[in-house]
This record gives C-alpha cells, sequence and structure tokens, in this order.
C-alpha cells in the first residue's frame, strides 16, 4: 500500500466542557484521503492547552501527567498504523482507528511491564529472593527509563517499537554513560522483543530475562567499573 499521507492531529473539544470546566481531548487520524475521528478518553483546563503542539504547557502535575498519556496514545497509534502495515494490504483511517482502539485496553509498554515486575519482586524479597536481585531490577528500569528519554524523547515504549537495535543502543548506554563493564553490558541477550510479550498472559511474570546487570555493579562497584 503506497501512503502518501499519514497524519494524527489531536484537538480540544471546548464546546463540551465537563462539570469542572475541562474539556475532552479528541483525535483524528487521516491516512491518505480518508479521515476518521476518536475520542481520547482524556480532558484537560482549556487555558492549558497548546493547538501547535497537541499539548498541555507548562510543569504542572495535571500538565506532565496528560502529556504523557498523549504520549502512550500516539505511540499506540502508530503501532497500530505499522501493524496495518506489515499485512502489505490496503487499509484506511478507520482501519488504524479500530484497531488501536480494539488494541488500548491490552497494550502493554516495556516500563509497564518492569514496574509490574518489580512490585512483584518486592513482594518476593526474604522469601525465595535476595534484596541485591531487587535491587538490580531497580536499576535495570531506571537506566531503562533514562534511555528511553534521552534516545526516544519519550516516556515509555510499547513492545511493537523494540528491536535488536534497541538492545544494542541499550547496552551502549548503559556501557558508555553509566560506566558498567562491557562483560556485564555484553549479557543483554537478542530476545527482548520475542520473549518479553509472552508474559502479557495474565499471572506471574517470572523473570524478566533481559536484565544484564549482577547487583554489585547495579549499584556502581568501581571494580567492575569502566570509569576510573
Amino acid at each position: 500500500m503506497k501512503v502518501e499521507k499519514f497524519k494524527v492531529l489531536l484537538y480540544l473539544k471546548k464546546s463540551e466542557p465537563d462539570k469542572t470546566g475541562k474539556a475532552p481531548i479528541m483525535g483524528r487520524i487521516t491516512l491518505n484521503r480518508t479521515m476518521a475521528q476518536f475520542s481520547c478518553k482524556l480532558s484537560c483546563t482549556p487555558g492549558l492547552w497548546n493547538a501547535r503542539e497537541s499539548r498541555l504547557n507548562g510543569k504542572s502535575r495535571e500538565a506532565v501527567e496528560t502529556n504523557e498519556k498523549i504520549e502512550r496514545l500516539l505511540l499506540a497509534v502508530h503501532s497500530a498504523f505499522n501493524s496495518l502495515m506489515e499485512r502489505k494490504r490496503d487499509f484506511d483511517a478507520a482501519a488504524v482507528r479500530d484497531m488501536f482502539q480494539g488494541n488500548a485496553g491490552m497494550q502493554m509498554t516495556l516500563l509497564k511491564l518492569l514496574d509490574r515486575h518489580n512490585g512483584e519482586m518486592k513482594a518476593r524479597v526474604g522469601v525465595d529472593r535476595a534484596p541485591t536481585t531487587l535491587s538490580t531490577y531497580l536499576f535495570t528500569y531506571r537506566t531503562l527509563s533514562e534511555f528511553i528519554k534521552a534516545k526516544f524523547k519519550v516516556p515509555d515504549l510499547v513492545f511493537g517499537q523494540l528491536n535488536e537495535q534497541f538492545i544494542r543502543d541499550y547496552q551502549d548506554f548503559i556501557l558508555l554513560e553509566k560506566g558498567i563493564c562491557r562483560g556485564h553490558a555484553s549479557r543483554l541477550p537478542g530476545h527482548l522483543e520475542k520473549d518479553l510479550p509472552h508474559r502479557l498472559q495474565g499471572g506471574p511474570l517470572g523473570e524478566i530475562p533481559f536484565l544484564p546487570l549482577q547487583a554489585a555493579q547495579a549499584e556502581g562497584d568501581n571494580t567492575e567499573s569502566t570509569q576510573p
């Protein structure tokens, strides 16, 4: 399918404020000559809305939290578009909207999964997991969060955006930016994309297989660091 134009526009429906005065945020998908509208299921104070950026202005709690939700929403829309493109069949804007809305309730992102896993791991400390193991997982969550924000300028990534290049780039990040030795950084295996989604079926998450670091290095053991 030849794509000449694909765009996602967000706008504020100021004519229908709720009881608190907030207006709903709406979305419009344009694909070639087709168009489909949808509700973002978000609302905001009209005075904070930046129509040019499709974001809220400022650093208030409302602005920060809503902007993060907008980022995740846009990631999900683009993930739906990419999935449809992989089928190599013609589709329109409504198909993107329908796939996005159908998957929205099941959309799982990398850091969201890691956060769930770390919560389970914390409950197991002293039972069948050591405190140092939890430190390793927390370190990985923290560095992944920093890496995603620095490289992709978003708070999180959906699984459809993960590939082997992501793994290599993260290895370089912890090696060069965090001073983790090459031996530990290279333990990150190349099956992140295909393995983690298998853990989204509910129930215990099990151990996330790509966590590469020992707790001593995670907490900055200088004997294993590339930094002086």
